[in-house]
């Protein structure tokens, strides 16, 4: 077995525990919370995992790309003091203006807690460093422990306050405390030296991997903002109740991208860095890649699809089907996410991230504009699910040509 496969299987195998705790708790958080609740939570999630994928200036990427230790050990540190200014810029703007920004989302009840974001979203981004830190390392059982640990947290910290009926606060609590645990054992488990760490190291490197701020950053944050719009739409022109039926389809349906397409997406990066340092050509793997995960996928959608609303309503409780009828509608936009999603890592590894960056501008602009015109028009909400779904499956359609035509060229330009 290649080391490629078994640091898969580690990751899959991992994510699937971390996925299956949640998911076995979710009957339960369905009796003691409503779906406003649900729905509240989504909102503040979204919000904080937009501002949390930049919080680094995306300079926890260039781990991967460090020559020795004396590098690695000032990029991880120029990662941490960027996580930390940028968390305390974000916090001054957060806490100033955390009542137009809740209205802005439309929901106002969300102000407390909007002024204490930079918190979740400072932890949000000690953990993407610590990701690639730990994927770089190959310490692949060491990042399942910590992601089963935040997953545990969660669940059960949702459960205990949601006995007292406290509401949206236990799942709050459950979110931000589970990133915190998770953020403390990646800490003890694997901390990097400081030696050969200095002012000078640290603003060569800010300048020579700029481009990732510059571009890497924005592209970042234009994605999650786009993969959010859904969430935003719905939280400002639709009911909360709306928006949690929403979030539980979603949150099923994400299973397969957080499970597969997140642990395959990591192996790649670095399979795909190894393989360009080796010479060899990336165009295979890409199209291996994607493919497998689109013929692997379609039956476990198929069978969703055939059976969502009966086994919402069977597992969650009375009520929940109308969360079966959302998931079976948007379907067909994770299914193509989760081929494309995992390999676009693919625009870092051939250094081509402005073309990353473009379709992510091309994307954000059509999902904006598209998606905001129809929540504005107020049109029923499995109509707006309807235009999301096509819109989805268009544009990562385009994303997929953008990553073979760019894997192409660096094919050529390497191996002529």
């Amino acid at each position: 077995m290649t080391e490629f496969r078994k640091n898969l299987i580690t990751l899959v195998s991992g994510a699937g525990l971390v996925q299956a705790i949640p998911l076995l708790l979710t009957p339960v958080l369905t009796r003691f919370y409503a779906p406003s609740d649900f729905g509240l939570l989504a909102t503040f999630t979204a919000f904080v995992s937009v501002l949390g994928v930049v919080v680094c200036g995306r300079y926890e990427l260039t781990v991967m790309h460090a020559k020795n230790k004396v590098e690695l050990s000032n990029l991880l540190t120029l990662s941490a003091l960027v996580t930390l200014i940028g968390s305390v810029l974000i916090g001054c703007v957060t806490f100033a203006g955390a009542d137009h920004i809740a209205r802005f989302l439309g929901k106002s009840t969300l102000e407390p807690w909007v002024k204490w974001s930079a918190l979740p979203i400072f932890a949000t981004g000690i953990m993407q460093i610590y990701a690639i830190y730990f994927a770089r390392e190959k310490k692949y059982p060491s990042l399942v422990r910590g992601r089963v640990l935040q997953s545990v947290a969660t669940g059960l910290i949702g459960v205990v306050i949601g006995l007292g009926h406290y509401g949206f606060v236990g799942l709050l609590a459950g979110y931000v405390l589970g990133l915190v645990a998770a953020g403390i054992y990646f800490f003890r488990t694997l901390r990097w030296t400081m030696q050969g760490v200095s002012r000078l190291r640290l603003r060569v490197l800010l300048v020579r991997y700029r481009q990732y701020p510059l571009f890497s950053a924005p592209a970042a944050l234009l994605d999650t903002a786009t993969q959010s719009v859904v969430v935003f739409m719905l939280s400002r022109f639709y009911s909360s109740d709306t928006l949690g039926y929403y979030s539980q389809s979603h949150r099923l349906l994400i299973i397969p991208l957080a499970l597969i397409g997140a642990s395959v997406a990591q192996a790649f990066f670095q399979h795909a860095s190894e393989q360009r340092r080796q010479k060899q050509p990336l165009l295979t793997l890409l199209n291996q890649t994607s493919l497998k995960l689109l013929i692997y996928s379609i039956p476990c959608f198929v069978l969703f699809v055939l059976l969502a609303p009966f086994m919402f309503e069977l597992v969650l409780g009375k009520g929940w089907s109308t969360a079966g009828e959302y998931g079976r509608v948007v379907a067909v936009a994770y299914l193509v996410r989760l081929a494309v999603s995992p390999v676009s890592s693919v625009f870092l590894v051939v250094e081509r991230v402005r073309v990353g960056a473009l379709w992510q501008l091309i994307y954000f602009c059509c999902s904006f504009t598209v998606l905001t015109l129809v929540a504005w028009l107020r049109v029923p909400v499995k109509t707006f699910l309807i235009v999301y779904a096509v819109h989805e499956v268009i544009l990562y359609g385009l994303y997929f040509a953008f990553a073979r035509y760019v894997c192409k060229a660096d094919d050529m330009k390497r191996l002529a």
